[in-house]
């Protein structure tokens, strides 16, 4: 018996995933979700008395307000029409439908897409500028 002291073992909490409330609101805005994740690992883990984490909702919070505001700045009316309509789209369809995973993996879905439009709209705009640098330079 002397040779299992010290010796670590199987423990539910480290290979239980975090529950679907947890994943909505990290998924909710991803940025914030994977910083405040980050700064505090042990946010998803849920004990009795323990249900979540105020340090953690307040990081991430403190994270994702001021991120959405810099979307809100940079984003021209349309596209946050559409971005608005989305989330409430998801939102429909999450909760009537799917519950929890279908709508996190919407979420996850739409920022994919979005990083993917704004690589896309960046590239644009560097070729557009290298393009006008090399007209202007031919005349």
């Amino acid at each position: 018996m002397g040779g299992w002291v010290g010796v670590r073992g199987f423990d539910l909490a480290t290979y239980y995933p975090p529950p679907g409330p947890f994943l909505l609101l990290a998924s909710g805005s991803i940025t914030a979700g994977i910083f405040s994740s980050w700064i505090r690992p042990e946010a998803p883990r849920q004990i009795r008395h323990k249900l979540w984490d105020p340090i953690w909702f307040g990081i991430h919070e403190a994270i994702a307000l001021p991120l959405w505001f810099i979307f809100g700045w940079a984003m021209p009316g349309k596209a946050m029409r559409r971005y608005l309509a989305a989330r409430a789209g998801f939102t429909v369809i999450g909760i009537s439908w799917g519950g929890w995973s279908l709508f996190i993996f919407l979420q996850t879905v739409f920022w994919i897409c979005l990083v993917c439009y704004g690589v896309s709209k960046l590239t644009q705009r560097i070729a557009m500028s290298h393009h006008n640098r090399v007209r202007k330079a031919e005349q």
